[in-house]
């Protein structure tokens, strides 16, 4: 029961979050061996699609090469794609408007320089997918022996189907794959 609502408070959490920014990189700095603690999203705006991929029907990831400052804007914003159609233009003027807690460096604010990609793919709306966007989640407890050390998880973005997967759906996946029938799969003890 505990997991089941471990699994729904992080879908939650996730699903609050953005459906474009996927990520934040860091280009490490080799000249200090200084602790940093990475920049995270405290609020973000999504790219509008441009008109001209949609006409097109194009997709792809923008690469954003970007200074966080003290203060959490981003800051010098430089494409590190060439997609064309808009993409770069519409993921730049996303992340001028949004803000990020910034990095932390011997306990204060510090400016730091990161990559962070922005992904356009085109949604289909028959498709039984949803993009679950990358994000970070406390995990454990620190009431339950069990659950302990609590701990921050952060997960890349993912899909993830709408629905259950029915009996028809599974059979269908054996029959394609039988080395995932029940008697062929190995047990480990």
């Amino acid at each position: 029961m505990k997991s089941i609502k471990l699994f729904s408070t992080f879908i939650c959490i996730l699903l609050f979050a953005t459906n474009y920014l996927l990520a934040d990189t860091i280009i490490p700095d080799l000249s200090t061996s200084d602790k940093i603690t990475l920049p995270r999203i405290k609020s973000v705006v999504k790219p509008v699609y441009p008109t001209e991929a949609k006409q097109s029907e194009k997709q792809g990831t923008v690469i954003l090469l970007t200074t966080i400052d003290v203060d959490g804007i981003p800051q010098n914003i430089k494409p590190q794609t060439k997609l064309g159609f808009g993409f770069e233009e519409a993921a730049i003027e996303a992340l001028k408007k949004s803000i990020f807690h910034p990095a932390i460096k011997n306990g204060k604010p510090t400016s730091i320089t990161v990559k962070i990609p922005y992904e356009f793919k085109l949604v289909d709306s028959t498709s039984r997918t949803v993009l679950i966007p990358a994000g970070e989640f406390l995990m454990g407890s620190s009431g339950n022996s069990d659950e302990e050390p609590s701990h921050l998880v952060r997960l890349d973005a993912f899909y993830m189907d709408k629905f259950e997967v029915t009996n028809a759906q599974y059979k269908k996946f054996v029959d394609a794959n039988p080395q995932w029938r029940k008697d062929q799969i190995q047990r480990i003890y």
